[in-house]
């Protein structure tokens, strides 16, 4: 599988779980940057250093998610959005 990632890069959606996230990410982070989408701006927010650390912890760190899930978007690094 991760030969066809690294093939053809597609854009991957993750439902945040704690218990696994930190794997997903080190297996993704050099091909991929994190990203959020928000709603009520209605485009992808990308994650930082810091806010990819909470996650890893089991912190979630946008109060408007708090009871909901959260959906991490891995995009490719190079990718150029519209």
């Amino acid at each position: 599988m991760l030969r066809f990632i690294k093939k053809e890069t597609p854009v991957i959606l993750v439902e945040y779980n704690m218990s696994n996230f930190d794997e997903i990410y080190i297996m993704l982070k050099k091909y991929y940057n994190c990203y959020i989408f928000n709603i009520d701006k209605n485009n992808f927010k990308k994650l930082t250093n810091f806010e990819i650390k909470l996650l890893i912890k089991g912190k979630i760190f946008e109060s408007t998610y708090v009871k909901n899930s959260v959906n991490i978007f891995f995009i490719k690094k190079n990718f150029k959005f519209l």
